[in-house]
């Protein structure tokens, strides 16, 4: 579902303008850059504030920028205009396909027929709805809709190109949107205070608008010197993992985590939440494991009974440290979505709900925030049999620890009250 298609007569005109910081290597100009970005962030910022009727008001709801990366790879793409486009990987995708003949058509042509595919790209907001939760449908109806309105979406670049008779629009997103039951965004009121906005790290609020900042972040350059390279991971993709484990367990300890079966609540805070710690043992068993390719726990000896938590996205060439963020916030979202309760005891009916429904899953969750787990290692495999990338961590000491009478998943009470070695500003315990 990358392509639409539509008739049209027209010949392609040049035209240039600013540049956007993009090289002059690009195809298309910095006017319709704009064009298309306010397009994209208008949406954004119309379902924040709930000005579409078939759609919840949004929160979280991140701003995107301009990607010339983006746009040189959308721009490889099309080269040849094919009718479908493939091999993106874990970039998300919109494009339009005009058949074309004849006439002339100069930069305002091509200025609308930028805006007709943008507005055929959002047609079906008018005639769909996405479920009370905001869920990506089991139809293919919202597809171009889901890539606009992707809230951790926040980076976009497009361009143009004609061969012979065939026009193709493309724009590319740094999320993938179109994952059947992803939650494409949380139901909430936009941003008024920096804090408002929690998705990504050190995010500010645009108030002007009511749509999350994400920071600039550097590129990942490839150095693999925290832990051997033979493993397969990237410092940039080891520190993402660790640092969305340590959030997340900072969320909790805080009592800002919400918990399903508490209602219009929140998690209750904890007293010891230890910090994590990135292990390169730990990354061993797990590296070598995904290199398995099976979607199925191991044996606890062939990691040293470590806890182990996996994932899987049925695409063979997904970014690993896309695939390792994807994995993390699945994980956590099992508190949001199904829920704990308020005693915070791992007792047997959490995992029994499963038995009703398989989807109802909290280990992944409970191994996460484990109270006195403190080190975790990860392994994620492109897999091309079966088709899909596979993320694999493993944790020490393990969690999901059943007992009579039942533990606790974490220690409650006071953040940091019962810390022995002190305590971080993100009201973590240091080991």
């Amino acid at each position: 579902m990358r392509v639409v298609i539509a008739l049209l007569a027209v010949t392609i005109a040049a035209c240039t303008a600013q540049t956007f910081g993009c090289g002059s290597d690009l195809k298309i100009d910095g006017k319709l850059r704009k064009q298309f970005l306010d397009y994209h962030n208008q949406k954004r910022r119309d379902i924040a504030r709930g000005a579409e009727s078939n759609f919840n008001r949004a929160k979280n709801m991140y701003k995107l920028s301009w990607s010339c990366d983006l746009e040189k790879k959308a721009q490889r793409h099309i080269q040849s205009c094919p009718s479908q486009v493939q091999g993106l990987g874990s970039t998300g995708a919109n494009n339009m396909m005009w058949t074309i003949s004849g006439g002339s058509f100069d930069k305002s042509r091509v200025e609308k027929m930028i805006k007709d595919t943008l507005d055929k790209w959002w047609e079906p907001a008018k005639q769909y709805r996405l479920d009370a939760d905001n869920r990506y449908p089991r139809h293919s109806g919202l597809y171009n809709v889901a890539n606009i309105i992707n809230a951790a979406t926040t980076k976009v670049g497009c361009t143009y190109n004609v061969c012979g008779n065939r026009m193709v629009i493309l724009c590319l997103y740094d999320e993938i949107a179109y994952i059947t039951e992803k939650i494409l965004y949380d139901t909430g009121n936009p941003c008024t205070r920096n804090e408002h906005c929690t998705t990504y790290r050190k995010s500010t609020c645009d108030t002007a608008t009511g749509l999350c900042v994400k920071p600039d972040e550097p590129r990942d350059n490839g150095e693999s010197n925290m832990c051997s390279p033979s493993n397969g991971m990237t410092d940039r993709t080891r520190r993402t993992i660790l640092d969305l484990h340590n959030d997340f367990r900072s969320l909790v300890a805080r009592g800002q985590a919400e918990d399903k079966l508490i209602p219009n609540g929140f998690a209750p805070p904890a007293a010891r939440m230890l910090k994590m710690e990135y292990d390169c043992n730990l990354e061993k068993t797990a590296a070598n494991y995904a290199r398995r390719c099976v979607y199925a726990h191991s044996l606890p000896q062939e990691r040293d009974n470590a806890g182990e938590n996996l994932y899987t996205v049925s695409m063979p060439d997904a970014e690993k440290i896309k695939a390792g963020e994807w994995a993390t916030r699945a994980w956590f979202s099992e508190l949001k979505e199904f829920g704990v309760g308020q005693k915070n005891l791992l007792e047997q009916w959490l995992f029994d709900r499963q038995k009703r429904n398989p989807k109802m899953k909290i280990g992944h969750y409970t191994q996460m925030v484990w109270g006195t787990t403190n080190k975790l290692g990860c392994g994620i495999q492109n897999c091309q049999n079966p088709k899909q990338t596979l993320v694999v961590c493993h944790y020490k000491q393990a969690g999901n620890v059943m007992a009579r009478p039942p533990r606790p998943i974490y220690e409650v009470g006071p953040p940091c009250s019962k810390c022995p070695q002190g305590c971080t500003d993100d009201k973590l315990c240091i080991a």
